[in-house]
């Protein structure tokens, strides 16, 4: 397990926070790139390959995501969402599967999400192939995030704009992101996948205490 200092986690309360104006945040869809970052890799299908493939880590203590994957709300807990300054979450359904969106409670543009990809039972396998298909403006493996394989990635590079998208491999066969658009007044002053990465590994410990 990962450790951070206490004041990086409460720092997420100024991350989440602090926004610029927007007319309005409208939930994730296909064709809104700047937030629909779960695009599907590809056809779900492994052409006869042995999970994992393509390079992809092997998951060696999987984790039973099963409760999250039908209420994801639940992946960030009362406190966590208070830490991290945003309302309630609303529940939605992802392009690969349940999500969760939890916006700001101070300024709408800033949001964390939390998607599962269970649409595609091939983890962190299918990410890792379509990389290497060239499907991925940017593609970084991480550090292991409470002790599970994670990378960054997307079809498009929306980072310097404060956005980053988190995928964390529960076992070889699932998966789950995190999707975060940083406040305007961290732009270049924060990392977005750090804290997208932090997101995830609260949400990593809370399924963990939750099993």
């Amino acid at each position: 397990m990962r450790t951070r200092p206490l004041m990086l986690l409460l720092g997420l309360v100024v991350l989440a926070g602090c926004t610029p104006t927007s007319e309005g945040t409208p939930r994730p869809t296909a064709g809104d790139p700047a937030e629909s970052t779960s695009e599907s890799p590809g056809s779900n299908e492994s052409d006869g390959d042995e999970l994992p493939f393509a390079g992809a880590p092997e998951v060696t203590d999987p984790l039973d995501t099963d409760r999250f994957q039908q209420d994801p709300c639940q992946a960030l807990t009362a406190a966590q969402a208070q830490e991290l300054a945003v309302a309630p979450g609303s529940p939605y359904k992802g392009e690969l599967g349940n999500a969760c969106k939890w916006e700001s409670t101070t300024d709408s543009a800033a949001f964390v999400d939390v998607r599962f990809l269970t649409d595609d039972p091939r983890g962190l396998s299918a990410l890792y192939q379509a990389n290497d298909d060239g499907a991925y403006v940017y593609f970084d493996q991480l550090d292991p995030i409470e002790g599970y394989p994670a990378v960054t990635r997307g079809g498009t590079d929306g980072r310097e704009g404060g956005r980053c998208t988190v995928v964390t491999g529960t076992s070889d066969e699932d998966a789950f992101e995190v999707v975060l658009r940083l406040s305007q007044a961290n732009v270049g002053e924060k990392d977005p996948c750090d804290t997208a990465a932090l997101v995830a590994e609260m949400a990593l410990s809370t399924m963990k205490e939750n099993q």
